[in-house]
């Protein structure tokens, strides 16, 4: 089960951004300390591990470039797994895994379609990534 005050907190920072009442760097330090939702194409259980057969759910964002789907909050996955044909099953992972192990090329595509969404291009996900694999 998700921690609400967790995504109530990640949810708040990134309206504070959006508004411009909080630089950009603070959405980047919660999104490391938050764990998130993304789609796959299988399910994981019961043994919960990754398979080399299992991918993410790829968008084309709103700049046109793939990004991975990702939300702050289950609520925030209504009628995703509708719209993302084979990509039903919801996993919680750490966003610091989710970028460190991102391919070059691939942005995020944070609450995709929602008012309180951003897309993260590829190439600041690749910055994300390096520092996040400076923080390990």
């Amino acid at each position: 089960m998700s921690d609400p005050a967790r995504h109530d907190s990640l949810e708040q920072v990134l309206a504070e951004v959006q508004a411009g009442r909080q630089p950009p760097s603070q959405l980047f330090e919660a999104l490391y300390a938050a764990e998130v939702y993304v789609f796959v194409n299988e399910d994981l259980a019961p043994e919960g591990r990754w398979r080399e057969t299992t991918t993410l759910m790829i968008l084309n964002g709103p700049s046109g470039q793939p990004a991975v789907g990702v939300f702050t909050a289950p609520e925030r996955t209504v009628g995703w797994p509708e719209r993302a044909g084979e990509y039903r099953h919801g996993l919680r992972v750490a966003f610091r895994w989710l970028v460190s192990n991102l391919r070059d090329g691939v942005g995020v595509a944070l609450n995709p379609d929602s008012e309180l969404g951003v897309e993260l291009p590829a190439e600041l996900v690749r910055k994300l990534r390096e520092s996040a694999r400076r923080l390990q």
